[in-house]
């Protein structure tokens, strides 16, 4: 694995969830969710629900998709 790059995004209810599992499912590369000790796919529904959600939720993805990552998501993004 490459270089990574991360961004945070805050999905505080089911409604934007489903919204960012279905862009990252439209991805056709990796990225993954991360909170607190718990790495998982972003594009599994019942992973990204079994997460805190409340709070932001770090993405990472490869550096080289980093300007198509922050574009999709960037209604989710949040500065931390």
């Amino acid at each position: 694995m490459g270089l990574e790059r991360n961004m945070y995004v805050l999905v505080d209810d089911i409604n934007k969830v489903k919204r960012m599992v279905n862009i990252a499912l439209s991805l056709p590369f990796y990225v993954d969710a991360v909170s607190g000790r718990h790495r998982l796919d972003a594009k599994s529904l019942m992973g990204v629900l079994s997460l805190n959600v409340s709070e932001p939720i770090e993405l990472l993805f490869a550096a080289e998709n980093e300007d198509r990552v922050k574009f999709a998501f960037s209604e989710f993004e949040v500065k931390i």
